[in-house]
């Protein structure tokens, strides 16, 4: 079987679990995107905190305002 993949630009809402892991590989995944995602239900934590101030280092942007997490994220070369 041979599957071919064509890259395309997505746009739409995913809705994430709660969970501590779920939260940090959405996080992660946002910043590492370009454009802005807005993130809700994240599980908070400290993990979550050195997660956000990570990814901050590597050139996102996070925002939090009550529970509501705004990445804007990296962009790449090629964008």
């Amino acid at each position: 079987m041979e599957v071919k993949i064509t890259p395309k630009r997505l746009i739409g809402r995913v809705s994430a679990p709660s969970s501590k892991s779920a939260s940090h590989r959405v996080m992660i995944a946002a910043a590492l995107a370009g454009g802005v995602s807005e993130l809700s239900g994240i599980s908070y934590s400290k993990d979550i905190e050195a997660t956000a101030a990570a990814m901050t280092a590597l050139g996102a942007n996070i925002l939090c305002d009550d529970g509501l997490y705004t990445v804007m994220g990296i962009k790449t070369p090629a964008e």
